[in-house]
């Protein structure tokens, strides 16, 4: 999953392509952020990424490529208590376990509870690299 940055609608659109690329090429479902506000464009009505790409022709286009809301990843992962604080190891359900973030506003406390149960890594960029194999497969 990702969370679009507060950037302008190019910001977010680089920062979404990257992701289906990473999520593609890594064979890792993509969890859609909700729909919410661009800078810029906030006298407009809020958009998610599927007003803008067509999610459903990318993944029967691309097989390998799996992308849900965050909404069912909720529904599968932090309701059902899947998901881990990641500093004591206990299950730690959504904020009021809501699953339905469709409002434009108010995300805050979703992306708080997300990097709570989430994993991430301390890496420095200047001394690491990530590395995506061509294959899947195993060679001996």
């Amino acid at each position: 999953m990702f969370q679009p940055d507060h950037g302008g609608f190019n910001n977010a659109r680089m920062g979404f392509e990257s992701m289906l690329v990473l999520a593609h090429a890594t064979g890792r479902t993509l969890v859609m952020p909700p729909r919410s506000d661009v800078e810029h464009l906030r006298k407009g009505p809020a958009f998610t990424y599927n007003d803008v790409f067509h999610l459903d022709f990318l993944t029967a286009e691309h097989s390998g490529l799996d992308i849900i809301s965050m909404e069912e990843f909720l529904e599968r992962e932090g309701a059902t208590g899947q998901l881990l604080d990641q500093s004591s190891g206990t299950s730690l359900k959504p904020p009021q376990n809501q699953t339905n973030w469709k409002q434009r506003k108010h995300l805050d406390c979703l992306w708080d509870y997300l990097s709570k149960v989430g994993y991430v890594p301390k890496w420095n960029p200047n001394r690491c690299v990530a590395a995506i194999p061509a294959s899947s497969e195993t060679k001996h």
